[in-house]
């Protein structure tokens, strides 16, 4: 009777050490007014054809694209490749942070609402694979 009771509490307890491990947090931001700003400002980057907004994009390395492209991902699978590769560039890694992650077609904004340079937040860009294509920049 009691191997019968040790083998049946076997998988109860695999089974909590694996809902455990799941229940992490996070890695997505939760959305507010930062996030859609930051999508809207994303969006007349990615959309426009000449001046200042065009001209920002070259320099932050960003495509081309259609409004429809320019996305605030959800994906928490996403958003924990995306965190990793901010922890790698900035000071002070955290292992929870939770980011904001904008998709302009194949390049990727992200920022840690939580992380300041002074006054500022760090935004970075990187690629598809998540090499940083642009060191950072405030706003």
């Amino acid at each position: 009777m009691r191997r019968a009771l040790m083998i049946r509490s076997i998988p109860a307890f695999l089974l909590s050490t694996s809902l455990s491990a799941a229940a992490q947090t996070p890695a997505c931001a939760t959305p507010d007014w930062q996030s859609e700003a930051l999508v809207e400002y994303a969006k007349k980057l990615a959309t426009a054809t000449s001046g200042e907004y065009a001209e920002t994009r070259e320099v932050y390395r960003l495509p081309a694209v259609a409004a429809s492209e320019v996305v605030l991902v959800s994906n928490d699978s996403t958003c924990r490749v995306a965190a990793a590769a901010y922890n790698r560039e900035v000071e002070g890694s955290n292992p929870d942070r939770a980011v904001f992650v904008v998709r302009v077609g194949t390049v990727y904004i992200v920022v840690d609402p939580t992380y300041h340079t002074g006054e500022f937040g760090a935004y970075m860009i990187f690629n598809a694979a998540f090499d940083q294509l642009l060191e950072s920049f405030t706003g």
